[in-house]
């Protein structure tokens, strides 16, 4: 009697294996608590350029993957043919920006994912950018015995969406100024190039120098920021002339930009002084 009990015992866990391996797990729907959206409105036209704002091309995913707790998408660790990937996927799908929590689990003839994902909606109207926060979002076990869990807690997930959503409100436009110029000087090619090197210092130590012409790149400092100042300097008339240029980097708000007309000038009138010095 009791081996009967076993035997039929056995078979019923198999049959429920089987049916657990055999079904196909289906995403759930989970309502949230409405937020109200966010509305960002950039200054009209760049104030250094007086280019009109464009919001083409929105560097999205990179800033949104540094506001999570939780890293980026990879792979964490392997045992035999088993390699488990984890952490936070951020893409872009024109107007929704889908946010997914990732615990996978990769064998040689199978793939077991759980995920949560949250779709973040944005609108583009000229200068203003929008951002919608969701009603509801997914998430799906997948595994046959036992199921694979999500990469944390519900609630924690939820906390870290909701996190990331209020700090939209920070996001900024990155933006690049090309300083370009030349100055003539009466003083000879070594005494400039001398003052480079005494004033700024070298960002990098690789030197085309020769009697005819000196090149370097020096360390200019923009708001405690080092920037690379490339510097030519070469004999001209009775005296020589110096061309620079530098990539200065600079973000644009809705509070404004990081960097003014006054500063170029100030950099300009800097690098003047180096040369008269």
């Amino acid at each position: 009697m009791l081996k009967n009990i076993i035997i039929s015992t056995c078979i019923s866990a198999i049959v429920i294996m089987m049916s657990a391996c055999g079904e196909v797990p289906k995403p759930v729907t989970k309502q949230l608590i409405k937020v109200q959206p966010i509305k960002i409105t950039f200054p009209k036209v760049d104030p250094i350029t007086e280019e009109k704002i464009s919001l083409n091309n929105l560097n999205l995913t990179t800033f949104i993957k540094k506001l999570s707790k939780y890293k980026r998408y990879r792979h964490v660790s392997s045992y035999k043919s088993l390699r488990y990937y984890q952490g936070i996927k951020v893409e872009d799908h024109k107007n929704i920006i889908s946010i997914s929590y990732i615990n996978e689990l990769i064998a040689s003839s199978s793939r077991d994912e759980s995920k949560a994902t949250f779709d973040f909606l944005y609108e583009k109207h000229d200068n203003i950018l929008i951002f919608k926060y969701p009603v509801s979002y997914t998430y799906i076990r997948e595994g046959s015995f036992p199921v694979h869990p999500l990469l944390d807690s519900l609630e924690n997930l939820e906390a870290d969406s909701k996190n990331i959503f209020s700090q939209l409100k920070n996001f900024s436009l990155d933006k690049e100024y090309k300083l370009i110029g030349e100055i003539n000087s009466n003083f000879p090619t070594k005494s400039i190039y001398a003052n480079f090197k005494r004033m700024l210092g070298n960002y990098s130590y690789r030197e085309n120098v020769s009697e005819s012409k000196k090149q370097s790149t020096f360390k200019l400092t923009i708001k405690d920021q080092y920037i690379p100042l490339h510097i030519e300097v070469f004999p001209y008339r009775e005296g020589s002339k110096v061309k620079y240029s530098a990539r200065i980097p600079y973000k644009i708000s809705q509070e404004g930009s990081t960097l003014s007309k006054q500063d170029i000038t100030s950099i300009k009138e800097e690098i003047k002084k180096i040369v008269n010095d």
